[in-house]
């Protein structure tokens, strides 16, 4: 349901300007399609999303899962193990369940921020790196690694020394 076109209909139905103004005008206005501007007119609803309310195989070892996968278990152990207990459906609905679980708990664990202009940097240096050009120099290099946080940007700095050619 876009709410957005939903307010701006109910503040042109206040003011009265439904009669004096076209569902395609409306729809310009308010960046959408006329029809979606005419479906909401014509009092739309959107559908309620049902629950799944069916039964899994899963739903009774689904604990038992939780706690062997966190613990490293890989699926088909899992698998073998709720088997023992009675579980009679697929490897593949466990492997499913287990993957998903991971990937959630992976999304809970990573946390993203974003940073104001000039606030912070990521930085990193080595030292002494040996490289050797295509006419056999050998080059020391120092690099200095900045990475802006606001823009993303990396800034690379080198500083080169030549030692000696290598025969």
């Amino acid at each position: 349901m876009r709410q957005d076109v939903l307010n701006e209909i109910n503040i042109f139905l206040r003011g009265g300007e439904k009669e004096t103004m076209s569902k395609a005008a409306m729809a310009r206005i308010m960046g959408c399609d006329p029809r979606t501007v005419k479906r909401y007119l014509e009092g739309y609803e959107p559908k309620k999303k049902r629950k799944n309310l069916k039964k899994s195989k899963l739903d009774k070892f689904k604990e038992t899962i939780i706690s062997k996968s966190e613990i490293g278990c890989t699926s088909m152990a899992i698998f073998k193990f709720i088997q023992k207990d009675g579980y009679t459906g697929s490897y593949s609905l466990v492997a499913d369940f287990v993957q998903k679980h991971k990937e959630e708990q992976i999304k809970k664990a990573t946390i993203r921020f974003e940073t104001a202009p000039g606030l912070q940097a990521q930085v990193g240096w080595k030292e002494n790196l040996k490289m050797i050009s295509k006419h056999g120099e050998l080059f020391e290099v120092n690099i200095f690694l900045m990475i802006l946080g606001y823009i993303k940007m990396a800034n690379v700095y080198h500083f080169t020394q030549k030692v000696f050619g290598i025969d």
